[in-house]
């Protein structure tokens, strides 16, 4: 039995002593960790005024490392430096920022008092683009023929306006505005007074008199239908089964008509914004890959297309884009 409480003895000195050795080591590590960043410091500053760095560093880093007082000083300075840059530096590398487990989800009742809000907000824009749209002056075009809409008495009340643009079985039937950049009609209106709905809006690199290979139109995908807020009735059976699949586009000069071929949702990308080409092949490959993209086959033939439109907008949760290709009808 003593033989037996004599090894037990042995073997509980022997973990402390290796647990105390253990501890030891690492607390040597970090006062020699820490000394490393001082000393590194230390003989960066020379290089920022031009000098070369401190003569006999090395002795006087070993001397001040023997002094107890010292390396506790340079410890808690280290310590505090790293804590000040965790904690109060929000984009510092070494901050770490722990994400809200199930942020998303909540109790009923703030799921309640934030659906009610999301509503709310919602009604609010509807009024607030509602009243836009009064002082916008376009209302009255949106019931004509395409071919009765007069492009220069629009541009009258904003000289941005290019054209008309119209998609069958859609809201979409709206003047199109053209910027000098592709952000401008992101948030302004027809008029050019600020919201946040924006404009139905061609690239700044179209040419809509003179049609580059792809020209590209933008808007917003609105929850209340307004904009492009219904493009993505195209994805649905009912519209690709009864629709005539026509867009038509009306300038100061011109009526183009086009048919569309090809529909997709695709992560947000500038491949198919592409509307110049070195080559009448490459055009081609080009034209071939966006139709190949297409969730529905819209059994167009576009081997001897000259020019297409392109619509993009927003997906449902702003991931990506949905995307409409149409060929000019020559």
């Amino acid at each position: 039995m003593m033989k037996m409480l004599n090894t037990l003895k042995k073997i509980l000195i022997f973990l402390i002593d290796l647990h105390v050795t253990f501890v030891t080591s690492l607390f040597t590590y970090f006062i020699n960790l820490c000394w490393d960043i001082v000393y590194n410091i230390i003989i960066f500053i020379p290089f920022l005024f031009g000098k070369r760095k401190f003569s006999k560093l090395d002795k006087v880093i070993e001397t001040l490392k023997n002094k107890t007082e010292i390396t506790l000083i340079v410890a808690v300075a280290v310590v505090t430096i790293v804590c000040i840059i965790n904690f109060v530096i929000p984009t510092s590398p070494l901050r770490v920022t722990k994400l809200a487990p199930e942020s998303n989800v909540g109790t009923a009742e703030e799921k309640d008092k934030n659906s009610t809000e999301n509503t709310e907000k919602e009604s609010k824009d509807q009024d607030l683009y509602n009243n836009n749209e009064k002082q916008k002056g376009y209302e009255k075009y949106q019931n004509m023929p395409i071919e009765e809409i007069n492009i220069l008495d629009l541009k009258k009340e904003n000289s941005d306006i290019v054209g008309w643009i119209r998609v069958d079985k859609t809201n979409i039937n709206y003047p199109i505005v053209q910027s000098t950049d592709n952000e401008y009609y992101l948030n302004h209106s027809f008029n050019k007074t600020y919201n946040k709905n924006g404009s139905i809006f061609g690239d700044y690199r179209n040419d809509l008199e003179n049609l580059k290979k792809n020209s590209i139109i933008y808007g917003h995908h609105l929850l209340n239908k307004t904009m492009f807020g219904t493009i993505s009735n195209l994805f649905t059976k009912e519209w690709q089964e009864n629709s005539s699949h026509l867009i038509n586009l009306k300038t100061s000069s011109k009526i183009y008509n086009w048919n569309i071929f090809s529909i997709y949702e695709v992560q947000t990308e500038t491949y198919y914004l592409a509307n110049e080409f070195t080559s009448e092949y490459y055009y081609k490959e080009f034209i071939k890959t966006l139709k190949n993209r297409t969730i529905y086959d819209f059994n167009y033939d576009i081997s001897n297309t000259t020019n297409i439109l392109t619509l993009s907008t927003c997906n449902d949760n702003n991931t990506g884009r949905l995307v409409v290709h149409a060929a000019l009808i020559n």
